[in-house]
């Protein structure tokens, strides 16, 4: 079903282009003839065909010709060529469930992907550059990523998605973008070194000593810049092609009414006489209507309040709005700071605002409205002024030393000099010691910027490719003592010693594992359930980095019940939630199970011997594998790479 409403949402797609079907022309331009024979030529199109049609459509100068082949099988292809014939989009649909995936090998994918693109143009191979390569095993196919490269500078603005299926290494989507669009590049000649814009690029965003937050209430020390604006080559001025926004996390709270208070004061429980005691000391809804008062239009009405807990503190929520205009505000319930404002409806002109200004429209706001929260630091900031905004990030320190993602952070609209945008969050949690044998900061920086990639980059203004300087790899956190990179790449200590060692090596090749991790300690169910994430997930980057992933914050993406973070994973519990996650379920009564040999489960309590029966005949471990001990890491990622070769879905 999943795969059906696919194919019709791709076919949706073009539902405004003009079809006419193939057979009923009595006559075919010869550039269709030649462009039909060419894509068949390319991707070994047979002739079992049931119908075909071909369609086009013209948006400005964007023209485009889409050939649609449907098979006596119901499996159909869609190619998409641009107006001068080039190939930029190939999307195939396949009726029948996927095959079990064959063993899966990086060299060999990549191999298969390169001769795909030889055959659509030999020039792209020239041209691109592959950057990461992930699996998705709840698709069963792998994506591959290229980037345009100019005499080695990237242009960030080009690139090719591919996805091949595992079953048989076929193609199942082709889309090249920025390519055809932008032919000729501006030959790299700045007029600033590459020191130079290093230097201003650190001047404008310094590399600091951070605090990141790794669980809810745990810090550690790392080194990084928290954000940046390439730079333009020739100027070295700050580019807004690039802009890293955080904001603060929110969920909708249900509206509550005043607790009561209540004369039978012994029928309550001591938890419940805590809940009431801490609830007298919040504020009303029309305490904080009051506070924004001045900040609200007075053609805006109220549409909706609500009092509600969010991560352990009482908030009033509130939302104003007419048919143009929009307000919306978070207050603390005990002391009514602002802790979110958001103004929407303005029309924001380009307009220029000095440093000085903006900063102080920032701390006046917030000395206004959210002075009694802990105080935030105006000295250690981010700035990123564009043409018609302003974007400043104020930190919350601990000595001195700023915690990422934490503090006030804001947008001011540069014309009429207002707040726009106001966010606080803050860190209450521990942090932990700071090593006395950090690296140098001078030394860190230089790391820094070797490891992420700083150097010339190709954009766009105005719809060109022009030349600035920027990180060409995403912004990523230093060890201060070892000066690694955090998620950068997938390692792994005393992965020598593991007989797995290939094994782990080809999924890291893919993005999945554990970064940094030890492969002989002990597997914890917080491992199972994050790796069944990264395995499954099918955006472009993990939602949650380990450190900050818990079983319980799993939620969106899957339900594991009674899942521990710490808690040593059994084979028992990996075999059972790997099936359940596959939507393989109710699995207790094995009466059913075909050659079900107990002896190999004796040891096992008889509600997961389906399980383990049912995950041993899919592949999943071994005979000499059985064991009622704590899993190792590296037998959990064997596991992982065996559900990736033998699963069928």
């Amino acid at each position: 079903m999943k795969k059906l409403s696919l194919f019709l949402a791709f076919v949706f797609l073009f539902s405004s282009l003009v079809t006419y079907p193939y057979a009923s022309q009595k006559k075919v331009k010869a550039s269709d003839t030649e462009e039909i024979e060419k894509i068949k030529s390319v991707f070994n199109i047979k002739d079992n065909i049931e119908s075909f049609n071909i369609s086009e459509n013209k948006d400005g100068n964007n023209y485009r010709k889409r050939y649609n082949w449907i098979f006596k099988d119901k499996n159909s292809i869609t190619v998409v060529l641009d107006g001068k014939g080039n190939i930029i989009n190939y999307f195939s649909y396949n009726a029948k469930d996927s095959k079990k995936t064959i063993n899966v090998d990086k060299d060999l994918i990549v191999k298969k992907a390169n001769e795909y693109l030889e055959k659509i143009n030999p020039q792209l191979l020239k041209d691109f550059k592959l950057e990461s390569t992930k699996y998705f095993l709840n698709s069963g196919r792998v994506n591959l990523f290229f980037s345009r490269y100019y005499k080695d500078i990237k242009f960030l603005y080009s690139d090719i998605n591919m996805e091949i299926n595992l079953s048989d290494l076929s193609l199942f989507s082709f889309n090249i973008s920025g390519y055809y669009e932008y032919p000729k590049m501006p030959e790299p000649n700045p007029k600033y070194s590459l020191e130079d814009a290093a230097k201003e690029m650190n001047k404008l965003y310094p590399l600091r000593l951070y605090y990141s937050p790794y669980t809810e209430n745990k810090a550690k020390p790392v080194y990084g810049i928290s954000q940046f604006d390439c730079l333009d080559a020739d100027t070295l001025k700050p580019e807004k092609n690039i802009r890293n926004i955080r904001n603060m996390p929110y969920e909708e709270g249900s509206k509550n009414e005043k607790a009561m208070d209540t004369s039978e004061k012994n029928s309550l429980s001591p938890e419940e006489e805590k809940g009431l005691k801490e609830r007298k000391e919040i504020r009303e809804i029309k305490d904080a209507i009051a506070v924004v008062k001045d900040l609200v239009p007075k053609n805006l009405k109220l549409t909706s309040s609500s009092l509600s807990k969010m991560d352990k503190e009482y908030v009033i929520d509130l939302d104003y709005s007419n048919k143009s205009d929009y307000r919306s505000f978070i207050l603390d319930g005990k002391n009514l700071n602002i802790l979110s404002y958001y103004k929407e409806g303005q029309n924001m002109k380009k307009a220029n605002i000095d440093k000085k200004t903006a900063l102080n429209l920032g701390k006046n706001f917030y000395n206004k409205y959210s002075s009694k929260i802990s105080p935030i630091d105006f000295n250690i900031y981010d700035y990123s002024s564009g043409p018609k905004d302003t974007r400043i990030n104020f930190y919350q320190v601990k000595d001195n030393i700023p915690i990422l993602n934490s503090g006030l952070d804001l947008s001011i609209a540069n014309g009429s000099k207002e707040v726009i945008d106001y966010n606080i969050s803050l860190f209450n949690g521990n942090f932990d010691k700071i090593p006395e044998d950090i690296k140098p900061l001078d030394e860190a920086l230089k790391a820094y910027y070797e490891k992420l990639g700083f150097g010339l980059i190709y954009t766009l203004e105005n719809n060109k490719p022009k030349l600035v300087y920027g990180f060409t790899k995403d912004l990523s956190y230093m060890n201060p003592k070892t000066l690694e990179v955090k998620n950068a790449k997938i390692n792994y200590e005393n992965l020598e010693s593991s007989k797995y060692k290939n094994e782990i090596a080809k999924l890291a090749d893919f993005n999945i594992g554990i970064k940094n991790a030890d492969v002989t300690r002990t597997a914890t169910e917080k491992d199972l359930v994050f790796l069944l994430m990264v395995c499954d997930f099918s955006g472009e980057n993990i939602p949650v980095p380990y450190e900050n992933f818990s079983v319980s914050n799993s939620g969106f993406y899957r339900s594991f019940e009674g899942l521990k973070d710490d808690r040593p994973l059994k084979l028992s519990v990996a075999a059972k939630n790997i099936l359940k996650a596959r939507g393989m379920i109710y699995f207790e009564d094995i009466k059913n199970l075909d050659a079900f040999n107990k002896d190999l489960f004796k040891s096992f309590k008889d509600g997961d011997l389906a399980y383990l029966a049912n995950a041993y005949a899919l592949g999943l471990f071994e005979k000499d594998e059985i064991s009622t001990d704590d899993l190792k890491l590296d037998y959990l990622l064997h596991i992982i790479y065996n559900l990736m070769n033998n699963f069928k879905r």
